[in-house]
């Protein structure tokens, strides 16, 4: 008898320890994803939206130059996703949905007619 309470003793601190462990190793995660609004139209994008689902907080870029970029982090558990939104000169008011998890890095590449994302998996 004594035997086995040692046994299952053994088993609770095991287990223990491990959830421990679980906690200090994944709670020390950054819980966000990076998306970079690239500009590759001809002329500035003016107030472009990226809007988090997960928070439903809304992002409003107020500029981006021809050419450039602006690095955005979104808070997410997990997963999410969010909806980007611009007007584009040529086409008008421009949506994508994407789907994002912690550490997803995503490159929105805004040409003038439409949107393109590259996806890498973790920064």
């Amino acid at each position: 008898m004594r035997r086995v309470a040692t046994h299952i003793l053994s088993f609770i601190a095991g287990a223990l320890l491990a959830a421990v462990l679980a906690f200090v190793v994944f709670s020390g995660r950054d819980s966000t994803a990076t998306v970079v609004l690239l500009n590759d139209t001809l002329s500035p994008l003016t107030n472009v939206r990226v809007h988090n689902r997960e928070t439903g907080g809304t992002l409003v870029v107020d500029h981006i130059a021809v050419g450039q970029s602006e690095t955005l982090r979104l808070h997410v558990r997990g997963e999410g996703s969010y909806v980007l939104s611009v007007n584009l000169p040529s086409v008008g008011l421009v949506k994508a949905e994407r789907y994002m998890e912690t550490g997803y890095a995503i490159t929105e590449h805004i040409g003038p007619e439409a949107i393109r994302a590259d996806h890498s998996l973790y920064e």
